[in-house]
């Protein structure tokens, strides 16, 4: 309503409810909501639409009027904070989205409102700001719209948003072609600049177009509400598996179809057409989970699925929901949107029988450890894009290395689908949690090439100026994407020739374990005693103590830790295991341990994961570490990689802060090698192309990127340079341990020359010419 009146759609509104304000407002409860309902009845009588939709259920309601009239006075100009005649539909949407992602939760004695769980577990809501959402329509709508004539042509066109949320991009969608539209008929038509019969009018129209368009008293060309009913019905379509975010995005349209609209119009619409100004959006905008079908309650175990699960399924049929009555080409010409970011492991929390059913449906569902905004771009592929169709979301880039992404990799290239990419590297485009996202263009007309752009700014979008890269598919695999010139791919080829990645050697990458409360766990040595974080002087057993391992312990071929700390270890070493010790062994043979521990017992209840009160938080590999050869730091800026020494690996527990440690399970491939090639420049300027990038040239160095680097399998052509790359980096690690005070100088010319040597027998290992050579060493 105030929407109406503020864009002076109905222009007797305001003062209709002043009058009625005045003559209500000294009558009983109740009353007040009666004599107002004859404005709220013809309002619906006129506008109708899906906001209307629910009414019924509001007859039921009781409002006192204390309550409503406050809500009234909100509608004189003089009391009103806000004019939604200068606030864009848009920015509405923007609004109600922030509440989409939070329920309210109410107890005996308050309510409190807070995150949905499965948006929590998330990280929160994504919005996704308009330049995105423009950039996106612009290049999947746009492109179709370049091949219409006619508005005939335009109402062809089919867009949805398989996760709207409230409507951002479906907003978007139709504003563009509302736009196109207006401009189709600003070419045809010969205005006549003057106005007949309080009606402005122009001639070059048919009398069936005459209908539709019309100019406003500004003497611009203007949509009818029933030509914006029409392309809104006929052309924008959406799912949403929350039922608010379904609401909201009529809600948003339906607002959207009201904009420039004036009072000539709706008068004429209600009666001459005798018809309503809003739309019905029902078949339109739905309610269901786009990822689950309805054969979902095919599944033997949904039976043993508890009932508040089950409803949260919301299976969806996009053949009877959409498809069943369209062309025969089953399909939307358009997929836009910002699919869910949600890890499998939260999905499992939430709705394990979506797990279980992601993995025998889709594809990308098979690998076990994934994110599912994989599982909606194959849906797109695979199910709702028509054979013409065009894709366009935003979504992280990790699937461009990472092993859950192989598969999409795979699916896309072997479809020749890839049409465009903007690769925003580690430049933010959301608010809140880092994520690493992109663009990604997807056409079902296969392409022979694609266009790559790295985007050092996201709002550079915006620009006409973006910087392309024509690349070829025989420029990608499946094994890794990475988009470089094309003087860097020949470089990525060589890479990938006779190499084998290093997670295949095979070899483990393990993370460091947290206790979860380092303040009790971790203590300082002084003597034969110990000292805790609280200052308090202990003695305890020296048998399940270690060393805890920093990632400043360890640098580029040095292992120097300096710590004067300790970390009880409650683990024993069985059957090539570790397990946690009894409770009752523990408190007979390690009496000081155990009741220093105990004594903080309830402190230790209180972290949010550990499995025995007394155990670590997370216990990672602990077996895997004492056998390592290597360790590795969570992030770097250059090789700074160390090989743990054999003698004290047992002395030492590895802290997750401390990064990964490395086995090599190949015994015909030395530790000696393995440091030597990760610790060149080569394969550090792979690691930097493959993984992500940090401000300050800081990267990360995870089990899903380093495991990725490829390690030059050994032959007889290449078994001298394996032979001096293993002599090399064993006389750096002696140098190294040196002590600091002889000959320093000297020690350094030779490591230096050590480290060269070793670079350039890496670079000969993987047969690059003196230009790529160039390239790796400026780090182009």
């Amino acid at each position: 309503m105030k929407v109406l009146a503020d864009r002076d759609i109905e222009e007797d509104f305001i003062q209709t409810i002043v009058d009625k304000l005045q003559s209500i407002k000294t009558k009983e409860d109740g009353i007040v909501y009666d004599e107002c309902r004859d404005i709220f009845e013809q309002l619906d009588k006129t506008y109708n639409g899906s906001i209307f939709l629910r009414r019924t259920e509001l007859d039921s309601v009781k409002v006192s009027n204390k309550i409503l009239l406050e809500i009234l006075k909100d509608f004189l100009p003089q009391n009103s904070r806000y004019n939604f005649k200068v606030i864009p539909i848009e920015i509405l949407g923007t609004i109600y989205e922030q509440f989409l992602g939070k329920v309210v939760i109410t107890t005996e004695k308050q309510a409190k409102i807070d995150y949905k769980p499965e948006v929590r577990k998330a990280g929160g809501v994504y919005y996704t700001p308009d330049y995105i959402v423009d950039y996106i329509v612009e290049n999947t709508l746009g492109e179709k719209l370049k091949n219409c004539k006619s508005p005939e042509d335009l109402l062809q066109i089919k867009i949805c948003d398989p996760a709207c949320g409230s409507g951002s991009f479906l907003l978007s969608a139709y504003d563009t072609l509302i736009r196109w539209t207006i401009s189709y008929y600003e070419k045809k038509v010969i205005k006549e600049g003057t106005i007949k019969d309080s009606k402005p009018i122009f001639k070059g129209l048919s009398k069936d177009e005459s209908k539709l368009v019309y100019l406003d008293d500004d003497g611009q060309v203007r949509l009818t509400s029933k030509l914006k009913r029409e392309i809104l019905r006929s052309c924008i379509y959406g799912v949403d598996i929350d039922a608010q975010a379904v609401e909201v995005t009529k809600m948003s349209l339906s607002l959207k179809t009201l904009e420039n609209t004036n009072h000539y119009e709706v008068h004429n619409e209600r009666t001459l057409f005798h018809t309503t100004i809003l739309p019905s959006l029902e078949g339109n905008i739905k309610c269901g989970n786009s990822l689950v079908g309805m054969d979902i309650y095919d599944e033997k175990n949904l039976f043993e699925t508890p009932q508040k699960e089950k409803l949260l399924l919301n299976a969806f049929d996009w053949d009877l929901e959409f498809f069943s009555q369209s062309k025969k080409d089953k399909g939307f010409d358009c997929i836009i949107g910002n699919p869910p970011y949600i890890r499998i492991q939260t999905m499992k929390e939430i709705s394990p029988i979506s797990v279980s059913y992601f993995g025998k449906k889709y594809e990308t569902g098979k690998s076990g450890n994934y994110d599912i905004y994989l599982l909606f771009v194959e849906l797109a592929l695979k199910k709702i894009l028509n054979s013409t169709g065009l894709f366009g979301y935003i979504l992280p880039s990790k699937f461009f290395t990472t092993d859950y992404g192989e598969i999409l990799r795979s699916m896309i290239i072997s479809g020749n689908h890839l049409s465009q990419i903007i690769d925003f590297k580690e430049e933010q485009v959301f608010n809140g949690p880092t994520t690493y996202t992109c663009l990604l263009f997807l056409s079902m007309i296969k392409t022979s090439n694609f266009s790559y752009i790295k985007c050092t700014s996201p709002k550079s979008l915006k620009s006409e100026n973006l910087t392309k890269t024509k690349l070829d598919y025989k420029d990608l695999n499946t094994r890794t994407w990475i988009f470089s010139s094309s003087n860097e791919t020949g470089i990525f080829k060589k890479l990938l020739a006779d190499t084998v990645e290093l997670l295949d050697l095979p070899s483990s990458i393990s993370r460091g374990s947290s206790t979860g409360s380092d303040e009790i766990f971790i203590i300082k040595s002084k003597g034969n005693k110990f000292i805790t974080k609280m200052g308090e002087e202990i003695m305890l057993e020296d048998e399940l103590l270690k060393i805890p391992l920093y990632a400043t312990d360890f640098n580029r071929y040095s292992f120097n830790p300096s710590s004067d700390e300790r970390i009880i270890f409650p683990y024993i070493l069985h059957n090539d295991k570790f397990e946690l010790i009894l409770e009752k062994d523990f408190k007979r043979f390690y009496p000081n341990i155990f009741n220093y521990l105990l004594r903080n017992k309830k402190k230790l209840e209180k972290r949010k994961q550990y499995t025995n009160w007394y155990s670590f938080s997370a216990p990672r590999s602990l077996h895997l570490h004492i056998k390592a050869h290597i360790v590795i730091p969570l992030l770097a800026n250059h090789g700074v990689f160390s090989l743990l020494p054999e003698k004290i690996r047992q002395d030492y527990c590895l802290m997750a802060s401390g990064g990964f440690s490395i086995t090599i399970q190949n015994d015909n491939y030395s530790p000696y090698y393995i440091l030597g090639l990760i610790n060149s420049k080569l394969l550090f300027w792979n690691l930097n192309k493959i993984s992500n990038i940090f401000r300050g040239g800081w990267i990360t160095c995870t089990k899903q990127y380093f495991g990725k680097l490829p390690i030059k399998l050994i032959d007889v052509n290449n078994k001298s340079n394996y032979d001096e790359i293993i002599l090399s980096v064993k006389r750096v690690l002696e140098l190294k341990s040196l002590n600091k005070d002889i000959s320093l100088s000297n020690i350094s010319r030779e490591l230096d020359y050590l480290n060269k040597k070793i670079d350039s027998l890496v670079y000969q290992l993987y047969d690059l010419t003196e230009e790529e050579i160039e390239i790796v060493e400026g780090g182009r």
